[in-house]
């Protein structure tokens, strides 16, 4: 997802506001987050999926993609500087749903972006958070639309979930940080 063309952030992710997108990956492969049950199997969290004890093959750990197919043998390989964490476009890696990816959000939430690094390095200077890779990230050339039809549902969710003072004090709490840092001369 891109900015859409807003300077500033919008408040929402499932919102008209939010719409530019790239195409649905159609290429040889797609990047993958996954959903997993945690198990023995598993050594560790990273970014995009589940990193796998050394040894793990295939035929000790069920790992299938959103079209209930098995994931390529490349899946398990740990010699990879990341985990592979992609999934051939033969295997219909949308047919149960896609993730609609917001790195970048707006030029405001991009700088605190910035200020919090990537998750996979603690040396800002092992990767360029800077205009260029705004550019490279902010794809607009489509129309995303699907999650619109949950507009509705998440609006209600969001409203019935702030009625648990616990939640709405934290909620306010978030709001406050992020307005703060967007306020900060840093950003």
């Amino acid at each position: 997802m891109g900015d859409s063309g807003n300077t500033t952030w919008p408040g929402r992710h499932i919102s008209p506001a939010s719409t530019g997108a790239a195409p649905s990956w159609k290429g040889n492969s797609a990047q993958v987050k996954t959903l997993f049950r945690w198990s023995e199997a598993i050594e560790a969290l990273d970014i995009h999926r589940t990193i796998l004890k050394e040894g793990v093959t295939s035929e000790s750990f069920i790992a299938i993609n959103s079209a209930k197919k098995p994931m390529d043998e490349a899946f398990f390989n740990r010699r990879r500087r990341r985990p592979f964490n992609r999934m051939s476009a033969n295997k219909d890696p949308y047919k149960l749903g896609h993730v609609l990816h917001f790195s970048i959000r707006t030029p405001d939430m991009f700088a605190l972006k910035k200020q919090r690094g990537d998750g996979y390095y603690t040396d800002p200077q092992q990767i360029a958070r800077n205009d260029e890779f705004y550019r490279r990230k902010n794809f607009n050339s489509h129309r995303e639309s699907g999650h619109l039809t949950s507009e509705a549902p998440v609006s209600a969710d969001i409203s019935r979930l702030l009625q648990d003072n616990r939640v709405r004090k934290i909620s306010e709490q978030i709001d406050a940080r992020t307005k703060a840092g967007l306020a900060a001369p840093s950003c």
